[in-house]
């Protein structure tokens, strides 16, 4: 299997995928690259992202924005890290707690 078979099966999996929204990526829109026209690569009945909300049953309405925005094909419509840390699924409950009161484990390197 190719990277762009395993990426494309990621992604129709996790967010769904239309050739339409393929198309918005920069190298295909100035056609330095090609989308393949094989079935195996794109699923073109899918919507983009209806899965996510059966994907991540438990997540709230701002997470799935968050994660949305995060997996966007077009990097220039794609959250960057300070856009998805100003994200309101991060003040949401139950906040996270203080990195002192995590859970420690042993190391288990070297041995």
């Amino acid at each position: 299997s190719t990277y762009l078979h395993k990426m494309n099966t990621f992604t129709t999996i996790l967010m769904g995928t239309t050739q339409k929204s393929l198309k918005e990526m920069p190298l295909i829109k100035n056609e330095s690259i090609s989308i393949p026209q094989q079935k195996a690569y794109v699923s073109s009945t899918a919507s983009s992202y209806s899965s996510l909300p059966s994907q991540f049953r438990n997540l709230s309405s701002s997470g799935l924005g968050l994660l949305t925005n995060l997996l966007q094909y077009n990097p220039s419509t794609r959250w960057k890290s300070k856009e998805a840390l100003e994200s309101p699924y991060f003040h949401e409950m139950p906040m996270p707690i203080n990195q002192t009161l995590m859970p420690t484990f042993p190391t288990r390197h070297g041995k």
